[in-house]
């Protein structure tokens, strides 16, 4: 728990840093075409704090997240000693040919 509590506070330390230069502004400006709501420095600093607290998390427990993926995505057999699972390879081939539509219908519209 306080992995994730520091990982926050590092994250929007080091948003507030950034926006001594200005560079809340920049993402905001970059940002906010994309998004409905009017984005606010709020909204820079809260999406930094949780890329902290990712980074802290990814930092304390990841190869042992990366170790239960592979565990996760793989079967015995194929080449090597384990080969990625076939339903799980088409699940996301699914989810990536529906992202890509969502993005083209956005794009051109």
């Amino acid at each position: 728990m306080m992995t994730v509590i520091i990982g926050f506070i590092r994250g929007v330390l080091f948003s507030w840093f950034l926006s001594w230069f200005g560079i809340d502004n920049v993402f905001i400006d970059i940002f906010q075409p994309f998004v409905e709501t009017t984005l606010t420095t709020s909204y820079f600093y809260f999406v930094f704090g949780m890329i902290g607290m990712i980074y802290s998390i990814i930092d304390e427990y990841g190869q042992e997240i990366i170790n239960k993926i592979i565990d996760f995505c793989t079967v015995p057999g194929g080449h090597g000693i384990y080969r990625i699972n076939p339903a799980l390879l088409g699940g996301l081939i699914g989810i990536g040919i529906a992202l890509f539509i969502k993005i083209l219908e956005h794009v051109l519209v």
